[in-house]
Formats: C-alpha cells, structure tokens, sequence
C-alpha cells in the first residue's frame, strides 16, 4: 500500500509543464546542503492546490525514514513555497509540476563579514545638549561616531548629531543580539526585545557579535541612528555566522506575520547585513515582504563586484548599500554600480559588541552601512509618520546628499544618506 502512494504521488507531482531547477549557486559559504531544496510555487496557485500538492510530497517523503519532507512553509505575501527535504528522484519529479516555478538547492550562506576583525573600545558616553533654542523633539549632542555626523550634515568631517527623539521597528535579520547591552537600555527597560531564533540548537543570544553591532548602528542609545527605536532580534545566523537560505526565507516570513499582527506595517523596517551569490527565491521573496508594506534594507556586499552578482542586494525593491569611508570614498571592497541605491557610511564604525553589556568594537563593511540607513528609516518613519517602503525610497532620495562620493564605481548612484536636520546645526 506504501508503494502504490508513493507511486500516485510521484505520478501526480510530475503533471504539467517542467519548472526551473536552478544549478546550485556558487555562495560566498559552504556547498548545498544535501537532499535539501527550497520550492517556490507559481503565484497563481490556489490554496487547495497547495494543500494537495505537500500533501503528496509528505507521500513521496515517507519512501525514506531519513528524509523529513516539508519542513517550514513560507507565505510572505505573494510568495508561496516551502523547504523541503526529499531524495533526488522525487525532486527530478516535482520539477515537472505545473505548480511550481521555480526549485532551488538549499545551502548555507554567510553574514556580509566585516574586513578587519574588531579590536575591543571603551565605552562611550553621551549627553543631551540643553540648548533651548532647539525644538521639544530635536536634540543636539556631541559626536559619538563619524557615521551618525555624516547622516546629519551635508558636508563629509563635521562634529556634532542632531536627530528627532521619536523611533519605531527594527527587525535585525542577523546572528541575534545582546539585548541586555547599555546600548539598549532606556533605564530599566530594553528596546530590543527577542524575536524569534530559526538556528535550531543555539541560545537565544548573539554568539558572534555581528548582529549586536549591526542593532547598534541601527538603534543604540549612544551609537544609533534611531536612539528610541525598537530592535527585534530575528537569528539565522550562528556564532560562526552561518546559516541557510531556509532560515532567511523563515525569517521573512515569520517578520511580515509579526509586523501585521503587531501593527507595525508602515512602519517598520527589516536590516539584512547579509548575502550570497545570486539566489532568485530569496530576492522573490523581499519583493513580496516589500509588496506587504514592511522596508527591506540590504547590504551591497564586501567583494568589490558589480551589485548585481550579489542576494539579496540585487532585488530591485530591495534598499541596497553600499560603504563610504569618512572622506566619502568607496573602499574598494565595497559592492557598486546598477542597482545600488545609496552610500552610507561603512568604514571603522563603532558599536555594541558581545564580550559584556558595557562593549563596543569598530568593524569595516557594507554590513556596517546598511544599518545607517535602516536606521534612518526608522527614524523618518516615527517623524512623519507611516510610510510604504516606495514613499520611503522616495523620501530618502529627496534628502540624499549628492556628488560627494568618490570612486563610486561605473552605474551607481552618488548618493549618501541624510536625516534631513542640517538646519538645525
């Protein structure tokens, strides 16, 4: 009886026209995961039929004791699919299906890493400036880190960050964060709270550092671009900052259903320091948390190379960015060219780190860059209000400063980020 099951599903898998089978792409990280695919359905496809279908590749599974067939399904808005662990003959079959568009192998793939390892700093302090000449909402402060200056002037080497006290969301798809950290604290409470941890085995903790600083870029009390914002920790990443396309793909997923449920749309942004070679399913899948009304902020890539080549950073709907050092250069390991949409600062920015809740460590990359602008876009989100990532971009684009960076590389944008607060300098 098991066989002649089997026998239907195989059989009923294969109907239709032959979908996309993608070579395995070649990723900054290890190779493919064995037996592993991930599967992205034609938009078009009814839930019945869904249903249908994972419930004869469950079916198609169960030939094998060691695979376990559909493992986490996604639903990001138009995107439908599911990870799935299955032996090749039946994956040769559901390449067939009319259902499906496209078939991609699973395989892990890395944090966009930073180009020096961090040396430990001190700890820094801030304090308002009690000019009262400035309006209730804006402070004034001394500097902290060159990149909260640059975003808050028009001119490259000015002291001072001058921002609006409001914040909003902040998901940190990243190795987690160290929530308990100074950075974070707003008296006895922590704005950045656990979200959710797809590494199975793994404490619900930064064990690496990467996505701890990343979050303060984005939102630390001293060091962020959004000082009141909130941080939610999403973990795809483990301490050696790896993980699979799947979990990206579940991370996704998970936020676009945590934003909705939670209010949060319109006004919430997701940072990815991330990336791999091209991987079509992960870039269908920004488009789709886009296309739900959350932001997608990008990192370009640390591999010198045409933007183009990188996922998820040649989404177009994706907000992809590139690094700046202080003089407004491109560092030549920073990605470029068509598909870039702004430069940030990304060269020795110093942020929280992991060794004790009082730690801070300076990193170089687009990694660091691309929290600058999730940052800013959580800080213009709680300034005027709810917005759709394409009210975003735009907004960003009319306050982007222009024509400053050299080296910027054939077909990019010369476009540096700004908070738009000059005027109160």
């Amino acid at each position: 009886m098991k066989n002649l099951i089997t026998a239907v599903a195989i059989a009923w898998l294969a109907l239709g026209s032959q979908a996309k089978l993608a070579d395995p792409p070649s990723l900054n990280t290890a190779a493919p995961i064995a037996n592993n695919f991930v599967v992205q359905y034609h938009p078009d496809v009814s839930a019945a039929d869904r249903q249908k279908h994972e419930q004869l590749v469950h079916a198609a599974a169960a030939r094998h004791t060691s695979y376990r067939g559909i493992m986490k399904k996604f639903d990001i808005g138009g995107f439908q699919g599911y990870h799935v662990e299955l032996d090749g003959k039946a994956v040769a079959e559901l390449q067939k299906s009319n259902l499906i568009k496209q078939i991609q192998p699973d395989a892990q793939i890395s944090i966009a890493s930073p180009i020096k390892p961090p040396p430990p700093l001190p700890m820094h302090t801030r304090d308002d400036d009690p000019d009262s000449g400035l309006p209730a909402n804006i402070r004034r402060v001394p500097i902290s880190t060159w990149g909260q200056a640059r975003l808050s002037h028009r001119v490259p080497s000015t002291t001072g960050f001058i921002y609006d006290v409001g914040g909003s969301t902040a998901y940190i798809i990243d190795t987690g964060i160290r929530t308990t950290h100074a950075e974070f604290s707003n008296g006895s409470v922590s704005r950045a709270i656990w979200g959710t941890n797809f590494i199975s085995g793994s404490a619900d903790t930064d064990e690496n550092g990467h996505g701890t600083h990343c979050a303060g870029t984005v939102g630390g009390r001293t060091k962020g671009i959004a000082p009141l914002t909130e941080l939610i920790a999403v973990k795809v990443f483990d301490a050696n900052g790896n993980g699979p396309w799947s979990g990206v793909l579940a991370a996704l997923d998970w936020v676009v259903k945590h934003a909705a449920a939670n209010g949060r749309v319109g006004r919430a942004v997701v940072n990815m320091s991330l990336g791999g070679s091209r991987w079509s399913v992960i870039e269908d899948a920004v488009t789709a948390a886009v296309d739900a009304g959350v932001a997608v902020v990008v990192a370009a890539g640390n591999a010198g190379q045409p933007v183009n080549t990188t996922s998820p950073a040649a989404c177009p709907d994706a907000i992809t960015v590139g690094a700046v050092d202080e003089n407004d250069a491109r560092p030549g390991w920073s990605n470029w060219g068509v598909g870039l949409d702004f430069f940030a600062p990304g060269a020795d920015v110093e942020s929280a780190w992991i060794q004790s809740d009082s730690a801070y460590a300076s990193e170089s990359g687009t990694s660091m860059a691309a929290p600058h602008v999730t940052g800013l876009v959580a800080y213009l989100m709680q300034q005027f209000g709810p917005h759709t990532p394409a009210q975003m971009r735009d907004r960003l684009n009319a306050l982007a400063t222009r024509g400053t960076v050299t080296g910027a590389g054939d077909g990019s944008v010369n476009a540096i980020v700004f908070n738009g607060n000059e005027m109160y300098a």
